[in-house]
């Protein structure tokens, strides 16, 4: 008996096989915890958040986004309790599924919104991210 086809998948030693055939719950680098509780997040979100409370950093790198930190008052948290949450794998992808700090997918739908992330790579660790219709992480602040 002859096989008709033959499938290739390339593993890795040391890599999820699910992440290396592109299949399964981290297919694209992140996880949707919460859709938010905004009825129309990408419409008039700044009149529900008042981001001039924030520390921001432009155009995130994993050093910059560690430096600048935001206090969560009980204020800020009513706020962001009501956004998107997200847990990426990893800062970056490299290789990889898309990682938080990466240039995002067309297709990303959260590239208009701010949400909360999460990134597995760094336990504990939360951030506010406003692409502001980019598609990458135009400003960010890790929430402490």
């Amino acid at each position: 008996m002859r096989a008709k086809t033959i499938n290739e998948y390339n593993f890795e030693r040391g890599k999820d096989p699910k992440t290396s055939m592109g299949i399964g719950r981290w297919k694209d680098g992140y996880v949707v915890d919460s859709m938010g509780e905004y009825p129309h997040l990408d419409m008039g979100i700044s009149k529900y958040i008042h981001f001039n409370n924030y520390e921001w950093v432009k155009n995130a790198t994993k050093e910059k986004a560690i430096d600048v930190e935001t206090e969560v008052t009980p204020e800020i948290e009513e706020e962001l309790s009501k956004l998107p949450v997200l847990t990426f794998k990893k800062y970056s992808g490299e290789g990889g599924p898309m990682g938080l700090l990466d240039d995002w997918p067309e297709d990303f739908p959260f590239r208009k919104i701010p949400f909360v992330a999460n990134v597995l790579e760094d336990e504990d660790r939360s951030f506010l991210v406003n692409p502001e219709g980019f598609n990458f992480a135009r400003y960010i602040t890790e929430l402490v």
